[in-house]
């Protein structure tokens, strides 16, 4: 029983580890994990940029869930997250090294293929009555396996699967993902009234939903923080030129604080930041063998994706 696993961001990657741990004692079941960019961790992304400064650009934290809680004690036992602080009654974490340095902790041990972009999947069912999926990657390479599991955001599983000729519930069409445009942004000096009494603001009002202090979290050794903006805005800003991006942030940041002197600002660009609602069911077998599980299905959050990779591998298990 092979089993491929497309994504090695957090569901990915928990998924991998889970079936790795379940299958450790078959020589004839095996794990194996795709992802289309260089490295692991997905929206779970660190920066490198000049002068030593680093900055989470995707997720800032996590939140201590029960889906996160034996994942959480292996971090913390390798030293690798820091309490940040209590929000609605949940503890949240950080990674001092960056975020990315937790995925990289989990997909120790996994066999995982690098810049491999899936573009079709074909069933075979001669092989002992079971589905035999063969993927087909943009690159050339083809993969068979026996069970295929697709964690990227959901609108480019559908896409796979249109361009496959699979058919799927028309109903995963309605979960749609918001756009994120965020700002890596470098101070010539700290700014309290950018970064808070710890380091994380969040706004109700204007168009910035938050903004990171990156050397109160340890990664950057000069004043730096990473602004992410409101969904309506990023959509709007989506498609124009980093430096509209930049004189648009340049001007709103002026205005929270019109003392703080810009240094840089670095435009990144999230097409699918995070889904605007969630699917009733943690995962979803879309086909005999074929899941799909992400937040789409567990919820917008790192604890979400983690959420729809136990209940997956859950269910498998008690195949």
């Amino acid at each position: 029983m092979k089993t491929v696993i497309i994504g090695a961001g957090l569901t990915g990657l928990v998924l991998g580890k889970r079936l790795s741990q379940l299958f450790s004692s078959s020589r004839h079941s095996t794990v194996e994990l795709f992802d289309k960019s260089r490295g692991v961790g997905g929206r779970m992304a660190t920066r490198r940029a000049d002068g030593g400064l680093k900055f989470d650009h995707g997720a800032q934290f996590y939140s201590k869930q029960d889906s996160l809680a034996s994942i959480h004690q292996e971090w913390e036992l390798a030293e690798l997250t820091q309490f940040w602080f209590n929000r609605r009654e949940k503890e949240h974490f950080y990674a001092p090294a960056g975020i990315t340095s937790l995925a990289k902790n989990l997909a120790q041990g996994l066999a995982i293929g690098f810049e491999k972009t899936l573009n079709s999947v074909g069933q075979d069912s001669k092989k002992n009555f079971t589905p035999l999926w063969q993927l087909k990657f943009e690159c050339g390479d083809v993969v068979n396996c026996d069970r295929l599991i697709l964690t990227a955001p959901l609108p480019q599983n559908l896409a796979i699967l249109k361009r496959s000729g699979i058919e799927y519930d028309r109903s995963l069409e309605k979960i749609v993902y918001s756009k994120a445009v965020v700002a890596l942004v470098e101070l010539a000096q700290p700014s309290h009234e950018l970064s808070g009494d710890f380091g994380y603001l969040e706004f109700t009002e204007g168009p910035i939903f938050s903004i990171a202090d990156q050397m109160r979290k340890g990664l950057s050794p000069t004043p730096a923080m990473t602004i992410t903006l409101k969904p309506a805005v990023s959509d709007a800003l989506f498609d124009e030129p980093d430096e509209t991006v930049t004189a648009f942030l340049r001007l709103e940041l002026a205005k929270i604080d019109p003392t703080a002197v810009l240094k840089s600002i670095l435009v990144k660009k999230w097409r699918y930041s995070h889904p605007e609602s969630v699917h009733a069911a943690l995962f979803s077998e879309v086909a005999p063998s074929l899941y799909f599980a992400g937040d789409a299905f567990g919820g917008a959050s790192l604890a979400g994706a983690a959420r729809s990779a136990n209940a997956l591998a859950k269910h498998l298990r008690e195949l």
